[in-house]
């Protein structure tokens, strides 16, 4: 049998493939047409959308890493991309100065890691799928599609959606080990999504966390205003030490 095999959703007869293809794709896919529709009425708030983009690797159950980051950059060329990729973007992504491609790649590539983890084997996606240049910009695009009090706002759906979406993954993916790309993706994630009040980390630059409700290990690594990763070499170490240990 495959090393990671896909999942048996708990009461239904499905992959996460196929949960993905049968239940999440069609409602992102109905969001981001009603979205569009509201976006194409102001030109100055279009300008800020860039893509739309949920998979950046296969979708695959139990894998070695999932990469989570913010949301997709500005890179998607405006692009409506619902399909998972054959590989993980940090292999074969060719983008010149995309800083944390390359500090991923630097990283794994060290010949302690790379015998310890393949990357063929992980999964990228974000708390967000929908691409800006700036992530600052995706709060300015909710406002504009609106908030309400009663939270009915399209704008209100679409942080809904996010939340709901981030943990279905979550759920048909069943990662032993999450790493979020910098401490807004860590907050999204386990405050926004995963609803945890109190999260006690340990680390400098590279924070662990052991996720109880997961039954996962989180690590989250400080990023610089580049993009890049602020402590590359401890990384690596606390990378490691999970895989060692």
């Amino acid at each position: 049998m495959p090393k990671h095999e896909f999942i048996q959703i708990k009461n239904q007869n499905m992959t996460a493939e196929t949960y993905y293809n049968e239940i999440m794709k069609p409602e992102i896919e109905l969001f981001h047409t009603e979205m569009m529709e509201k976006l194409n009425s102001d030109e100055q708030i279009k300008k800020l959308y860039t893509g739309w983009k949920v998979w950046f690797s296969p979708i695959l159950i139990n894998p070695e890493i999932l990469f989570i980051g913010i949301n997709p950059g500005g890179g998607e060329g405006g692009d409506l991309t619902l399909e998972p990729d054959g590989i993980l973007q940090y292999i074969f992504d060719e983008s010149a100065g995309f800083n944390l491609k390359d500090d991923i790649n630097e990283v794994f590539n060290e010949k302690e890691l790379f015998d310890l983890v393949d990357l063929a084997y992980c999964v990228k996606t974000n708390y967000y799928y929908l691409a800006t240049k700036n992530s600052d910009e995706i709060k300015k695009i909710g406002d504009f599609l609106g908030r309400e009090k009663d939270k009915s706002g399209l704008g209100d759906k679409f942080f809904q959606n996010s939340k709901k979406w981030s943990n279905q993954i979550l759920d048909i993916i069943k990662p032993n080990l999450i790493i979020c790309e910098g401490k807004t993706a860590f907050i999204l994630l386990t405050q926004f999504a995963l609803e945890l009040k109190k999260i006690e980390t340990n680390g400098q630059d590279v924070f662990t966390f052991y996720c109880e409700k997961l039954n996962a290990t989180i690590i989250m690594f400080e990023r610089l205003r580049s993009g890049a990763i602020k402590n590359k070499a401890m990384l690596k170490k606390v990378l490691i030490e999970h895989f060692t240990s």
